[in-house]
């Protein structure tokens, strides 16, 4: 698997943006091999990895602009729920579909089937 440029997922000079990639790039180093031993990721299949990165990075950043916003916010009428809110919604429920494909839940991973290693082949 060959680590995707950050950069043009989240482009920009803002820290914010900066902080997006570093994270990206950490989890894409910390559980990328781990993946790709445990289930036998390959490339092909790397966009969906690349996808639960993003929507993680992007709870991350939306979780942070909310404690920096508040829960509540000034609507029109007066106070409402912060909109960011449902934006992490959405982003939690997609990713929750992601990490059940990469068996990347306790409960998930346990139903994976792992690949067989030269070593693990009953016909030797």
């Amino acid at each position: 698997m060959v680590e995707p440029d950050w950069a043009d997922r989240f482009p920009g000079t803002d820290p914010d943006e900066a902080r997006l990639r570093e994270r990206c790039h950490n989890l894409w180093t910390r559980i990328g091999p781990s993946l790709a031993r445990s289930v036998g990721l390959v490339a092909e299949q790397q966009e969906t990895f690349v996808e639960w990165i993003t929507n993680t990075a992007r709870i991350e950043q939306i979780e942070r602009r909310m404690s920096l916003e508040g829960l509540i916010t000034e609507g029109q009428r007066g106070p409402v729920r912060n909109p960011l809110s449902t934006l992490a919604n959405q982003y939690r429920s997609h990713r929750k579909g992601l990490t059940a494909e990469l068996g990347l839940s306790p409960a998930a991973a346990a139903r994976l089937v792992r690949p067989l290693d030269d070593e693990d082949d009953p016909s030797d």
